[in-house]
């Protein structure tokens, strides 16, 4: 009987995991150039492959293909890869919020400093 629970536990675990879906790194990078102006993310990937291509002259676009190249997981599954994806780019959103709001609080300073 507990043999048959445990079996019954784990096809249970193993159909679940059957219906979880894995996507591929063209499909997220894909996913996320639908967003993005004009779709120039394709600039810097094979929409095929998901290979990162050298491209020219849209650095943020560079910068996003980057980050969702850099925190891809195969073996994630979809909820967890979108997690960390738009984890990933909120990180950097705050950062990008942080260089904004010191350019406009402080303006231009002519002597650098290290935020500690």
């Amino acid at each position: 009987m507990r043999v048959a629970r445990r079996l019954g536990r784990c096809g249970t675990e193993m159909a679940r995991m059957a219906r979880l879906r894995f996507m591929t790194l063209p499909e997220l990078l894909n996913a996320a150039n639908k967003g993005y102006p004009d779709g120039c993310l394709t600039e810097y990937y094979d929409i095929k492959t998901g290979a990162r291509r050298r491209g020219q002259g849209d650095t943020l676009a560079e910068f996003i293909v980057l980050e969702l190249i850099d925190t891809f997981d195969s073996k994630a599954t979809d909820d967890t890869q979108i997690d960390e994806a738009t984890h990933a780019l909120e990180r950097a959103r705050t950062e990008l919020l942080g260089v904004i709001q010191a350019l406009e609080n402080n303006g231009p300073d002519v002597t650098p400093s290290v935020v500690q």
